[in-house]
């Protein structure tokens, strides 16, 4: 039985915290941020484990909170001269093995009375703009939060004051979510909306939803587990495949499952939806479901009964257990009704079809409908097609060549090394396994390089895609486009235009090109360069070197020792975690340091007094910061410390730097 008393105003803000590292991107569209705004960002591509709500990280948090309403202090240093961990190891918290922890603070007031409440997305909101505290929200290595709110009088205002607590121990690994009934029907949990008294079990651990209705079962073992949902009479099982990461588990209407992870629904449950941007399978079971998927690459199969299958964004596959020539087709507007043995089940939004015989893409299924001509297709014939409806081709096992026409072509590779041309049109173009080469053509196309070691040419038009597994070379081409490398030592080339680059698993190199880019690093040591433009860079989990180009660039750096070299305009350099070596280039440039925690030793390498600026932000410096600094000279430098953390300003003695070079 859940000990934990959190409110519905701090389960709010959980699901938002959650949401965000589970989503970015999508997130930050549906909070309503700007496309500017999202721009500046620099989101990563990928989602980060969901964090799982614990009764002490929650005390923590409620603590520091009443405490700084009480003292009027907003500060991370709380009572007795506390850092956020002493205060979470004082709350019971077990910080062993490899550990990691980390603190948001902020807060709200009105001189008239404040709505608690809407404090939240409002509070919500500010957190993710800032660069230090989204650092902390999208922080891969968290498993666990705890959210503290109070409210009172803050320096003779009515305020509310929130706390935000991180931290990961030993590896620990959860279930977790929330139950609720859309009550207002906008799709997301809100306050008044949580369900009490509902039971999550799974190998030999449970869990009891609180009133507003979250849960954590701390997991001891991994695979697909059977995990058992009970409230009064009423019973739901699914099965859910637990890796290494936080699995999110969600109960809407009693009837509806939305899981970040793959997903089975066994009985009880009739529908079910996947979260986040990763890559899952979702099973329905007898009984009439309604499954959806998430933006990433889905297997899907509804099994017995009447189903309704959308596939969201991505590539996705369903699977139906009868030949092709056993089913009967119709279409309906964009959806295709497809009748079988096991039923009756409408899609939409899917690519592939995988029949027990063959594969198809969904214009292929579309052409099974008697109703529709049927166009044939030579899958060997090289050169543009003069097809006027767009072509429809899979390969086989061999090395295919595969060639479209001017119009909105599917073609797939098999299993050999395929060589697929789009040409004009918008097309989808996955490579499937082996060493393909894949060519958009003019046209908004959608790459896919599968397993092996692929080469993708956009060409013109704003394309999508990835390398998938494999050392792959992306060129983007021209227009404003989105591509990740995929697992791998990767080499991706924007050109002209807007682009959207990240490296993911592997030693990746990308490289931004012309036009303002937004780009990531990954799981590996990688090298980006923006090129010419302001561009948006962020490095990843390793020890990354990040290059600006021309241009106006921001440059932050991740959680290992990051080079960052903002060469020619004015740049923004934030080293985040880490020992990282900072070099602004030419032009007038500011450092920013917003993460002054552990015991990171930054390096700024080109200083130039009066010129560039030193940003230090959120620190407890007072109200006479410059003399509340510590700054010493040595051999290297002048060096900057806070706690233990140290800035060394190579070449500059601490006498030259004054008030004029720091913005606080």
């Amino acid at each position: 039985m859940s000990i934990m008393t959190v409110s519905s105003n701090e389960q709010l803000m959980i699901e938002l915290v959650n949401s965000f590292r589970l989503d970015p991107y999508g997130e930050a569209v549906r909070i309503g941020l700007t496309s500017q705004e999202i721009a500046a960002l620099g989101l990563p591509q990928g989602s980060a484990s969901p964090l799982a709500g614990t009764y002490t990280l929650h005390v923590a948090a409620g603590q520091h909170s009443s405490w700084m309403i009480a003292n009027d202090d907003f500060s991370h240093t709380g009572a007795g001269g506390s850092s956020a961990g002493q205060r979470m190891e004082d709350a019971g918290y077990v910080f062993s093995g490899s550990y990691h922890w980390g603190e948001n603070i902020g807060y709200r007031a009105s001189s008239g009375t404040l709505d608690t409440t809407q404090a939240i997305y409002h509070l919500n909101r500010a957190l993710i703009l800032s660069d230090g505290h989204r650092a902390n929200l999208l922080n891969p290595v968290f498993r666990e939060v705890g959210i503290g709110q109070a409210n009172g009088d803050y320096l003779g205002y009515d305020a509310t004051m929130i706390t935000q607590n991180f931290a990961t121990s030993n590896g620990a690994t959860f279930l977790t979510g929330v139950v609720y009934n859309d009550i207002n029907g906008d799709d997301f949990y809100s306050v008044g909306e949580g369900v009490g008294g509902v039971t999550f079990s799974l190998s030999g651990k449970s869990d009891t939803t609180y009133g507003a209705g979250g849960y954590s079962v701390k997991v001891t073992s991994g695979g697909t587990q059977t995990v058992t949902i009970a409230y009064g009479t009423t019973e739901i099982s699914a099965a859910v495949h637990i890796g290494s990461e936080n699995v999110k588990l969600d109960l809407i209407d009693e009837t509806v499952l939305r899981s970040s992870s793959s997903l089975t629904l066994l009985s009880g449950a009739t529908d079910a939806v996947l979260l986040g941007l990763e890559d899952l399978s979702l099973y329905g079971n007898s009984r009439h479901n309604h499954l959806t998927g998430n933006a990433g690459d889905n297997m899907l199969a509804g099994g017995l009964g009447n189903d309704t299958i959308d596939g969201g964004a991505g590539v996705d596959t369903v699977k139906i257990n009868a030949g092709s020539s056993e089913v009967t087709v119709e279409i309906s507007g964009n959806d295709i009704i497809v009748t079988s043995a096991e039923g009756t089940d409408v899609y939409r939004n899917v690519e592939f079809f995988s029949f027990s015989n063959q594969t198809l893409t969904s214009s292929e299924v579309r052409e099974l409908d008697p109703s529709n001509s049927t166009t044939s297709s030579n899958a060997t014939s090289p050169g543009p097609s003069s097809s006027t409806t767009g072509l429809f081709i899979a390969g086989g096992d061999g090395a295919d060549l595969l060639d479209g026409s001017n119009y909105n072509d599917s073609l797939k590779g098999g299993n050999g090394n395929d060589t697929l041309s789009g040409y004009g049109g918008d097309d989808n173009l996955p490579g499937g396994e082996g060493d393909d080469q894949v060519s958009g053509g003019a046209g908004n196309d959608l790459l896919g390089g599968g397993l092996g070691d692929d080469t993708l040419n956009a060409g013109a038009g704003n394309d999508q895609g990835g390398g998938g597994e494999g050392n792959d070379v992306i060129n983007a081409g021209e227009g404003d486009d989105i591509f990740s490398g995929g697992a791998g030592n990767d080499l991706v080339q924007g050109a002209d235009g807007h682009d959207w680059l990240a490296a993911s698993y592997g030693n990746d190199t990308v490289t931004g090109g012309a036009g303002n880019d937004t780009i990531g690093a990954g799981h590996g040591h990688d090298r980006i360069n923006g090129g010419a433009g302001d561009d948006q860079i962020g490095a990843g989990n390793h020890d990354d070197t990040l290059l600006g180009g021309d241009g106006n660039d921001f440059l932050g750096g991740g959680y290992g020792r990051d080079v960052l070299d903002g060469e020619a305009g004015q740049d923004t350099l934030n080293g985040g975690y880490g020992s990282d070596t900072l070099t602004g280039g030419v032009g007038q440039d500011e450092f920013v340091f917003n993460t002054l925690s552990g015991n990171g030793n930054d390096v700024i390498t080109d200083f130039q007094v009066g010129i560039d600026h030193i940003k230090l932000v959120g620190l407890d410096l007072g109200h006479n910061p410059m003399q509340n600094l510590d700054i010493r000279d040595t051999a290297n430098g002048a060096v900057i410390e806070y706690g233990d953390f140290t800035i060394t300003v190579s070449g500059v003695s601490s006498h030259s730097l004054t008030a004029d070079d720091f913005i606080f």
